[in-house]
């Protein structure tokens, strides 16, 4: 018999930061595992990459890439679940399904909170889907490649990178 697909990890946290800095209790959110799907929406937000030569032979590649729009666009695929209220007292974000559904909803709920709240949910996106973090988290057991272990461990206490060894 072959291999029995799990459904996608979902993980809930508690968003410590937000309740301690805006007098809340309990505020969570449920991070969902990222599938291929989601993984090719996201993909897509980065799909144009243009490459430019100039007269003189010199060239320039631009990106049209927003830190800020791929944040938002991690939350919208993953959130399952959310406890944040609207300033009516209502769910801030909808879902049918552990899933958001809309959007153009999304948006106007999103752009609704202080940016340290919007960051601290991100994070937990990023805790869950470590392969989209831009920067990576690293113990000191998983040093760069040709640092030393111990050397990691002494230039991370006094905030230096690392040399590499060649």
């Amino acid at each position: 018999m072959g291999l029995k697909l799990a459904a996608p990890v979902e993980k809930k946290f508690m968003l410590e930061d937000a309740d301690k800095n805006y007098g809340g209790e309990g505020t969570y959110v449920i991070i969902r595992q990222a599938t291929v799907r989601e993984n090719r929406s996201r993909a897509e937000q980065n799909k144009e990459i243009i490459r430019e030569t100039t007269a003189e032979g010199n060239e320039r590649t631009i990106l049209n890439y927003s830190y800020f729009n791929v944040q938002r666009l991690e939350v919208f695929l993953t959130l399952c679940e959310c406890n944040l209220l609207d300033t009516d007292g209502q769910s801030l974000f909808k879902f049918k399904d552990n899933r958001i559904r809309d959007w153009s909803e999304f948006i106007a709920a999103w752009d609704k909170l202080p940016t340290d709240i919007a960051s601290e949910i991100h994070d937990k996106v990023l805790q869950v889907n470590v392969d989209w973090s831009p920067f990576p988290v690293r113990t000191f057991d998983e040093a760069p490649l040709g640092v030393e272990v111990e050397e990691a461990e002494v230039t991370a206490k006094s905030g230096e990178l690392p040399s590499s060894k060649d």
